[in-house]
């Protein structure tokens, strides 16, 4: 897989993913709830990040894909941006 296609791959499902939560915000002040998660992507975005690792697959049981995307909310500390899709991208290059 290509460093592009790879990159727009991560920042779509990032995309999504704001996309999602903004939308369910909105709903939920519209209609005075606390939580309106009007949809679910999960299956669809496992279902990408499976396919990604096809070509990056786990090691020891360990998916960096799912790691960035899900517990390091898209490389980032805060606010503060401190892996890109493209550093992860090379990072996953070099350690195959």
């Amino acid at each position: 897989m290509d460093k592009n296609l790879f990159v727009s791959t991560i920042n779509s499902i990032r995309e999504q993913m704001e996309y999602d939560l903004a939308y369910s915000a909105v709903v939920a002040e519209a209609f005075k709830a606390e939580n309106a998660s009007v949809y679910d992507n999960s299956l669809l975005i496992k279902s990408i990040i499976r396919l990604l690792q096809i070509h990056f697959p786990p090691k020891n049981n360990h998916c960096e894909i799912s790691f960035y995307c899900f517990e390091c909310n898209f490389g980032k500390f805060g606010d503060t941006d401190y892996l890109s899709p493209e550093q992860l991208y090379d990072q996953l290059t070099n350690s195959n």
